[in-house]
């Protein structure tokens, strides 16, 4: 399904041009969105652009779209938040202008709001702020190289909420966590990619707009052969299986 973030995303500007979220309002927004909206495997969103308080369209400035990307972590309670950029996450230095630059494999939140504030540009630290505020994982990938697991931000791995006599058991157990969730990751990725087939194969498969509407128009085509992927057959073929299932594993920009 496709929402236009301006539908639900409510935000406001200071004095200092800094975007504050309305987060109870967008709440609220996007509850009344997903009633009305039928089921769907991936939900497209709208970077970038949101709503002010009196209703005018407005942007989220420089690196909006990740931070789209973070809010709507929140919103949705996702799992992680996967931002795709052309290098393979952070390093010590530019990697583009200094060959010798040193990957950087995991990073605390705050690490990374230090490292943006004296000038990484691989991502922002209001970017950051979000997904910091609920703990959701953040990571760097290179889309051009999909084989590098990129830069994770987060929690460090080997601090747990719980209290336990053990330390080893618990850096043990955050292990085991992490290479889970790689295998999480991987599998993601590959849905993704079936996803993607599906629809540009029912995509090549529509047929010309302008026949298609005259056809609708003459009670002659039913708009589910023109949509084939919002029809009534298609959602419910898949609400038996999935009524209640309405997780969102990842928040992909």
């Amino acid at each position: 399904a496709f929402l236009d973030a301006r539908e639900v995303l409510i935000v406001d500007q200071d004095t200092d041009l800094k975007i504050h979220v309305q987060w109870d309002t967008t709440k609220e927004k996007l509850k009344k969105w997903f009633y009305n909206c039928r089921y769907c495997d991936v939900l497209v969103v709208t970077g970038f652009i949101a709503r002010n308080l009196i209703g005018l369209p407005v942007t989220l400035k420089r690196n909006g779209s990740d931070l789209s990307a973070t809010i709507f972590s929140v919103l949705t309670k996702a799992n992680s938040v996967t931002i795709w950029k052309d290098v393979d996450g952070m390093f010590t230095a530019d990697p583009k202008k200094h060959p010798d630059a040193v990957f950087i494999p995991t990073q605390t939140f705050e690490e990374a709001e230090e490292a943006s504030r004296r000038g990484a540009f691989v991502i922002q630290a209001d970017c950051i702020e979000p997904a910091k505020r609920f703990n959701i994982p953040i990571y760097l990938r290179n889309c051009f190289k999909l084989e590098c697991p990129g830069t994770r931000i987060g929690l460090p791995l080997n601090i747990t909420t719980t209290s336990c006599s053990n330390e080893e058991e618990v850096v043990g157990e955050n292990v085991q966590l992490h290479e889970q969730q790689q295998q999480d990751d991987k599998q993601q990725i590959e849905e993704v990619k079936v996803t993607v087939d599906h629809l540009m194969e029912a995509i090549e498969t529509l047929p010309e707009v302008t026949d298609s509407i005259v056809d609708v128009v003459s009670g002659e085509t039913g708009v589910d052969e023109i949509y084939p992927l919002c029809s009534d057959t298609v959602t419910r073929h898949r609400s038996a299986s999935h009524a209640d299932d309405h997780t969102i594993l990842e928040i992909i920009v």
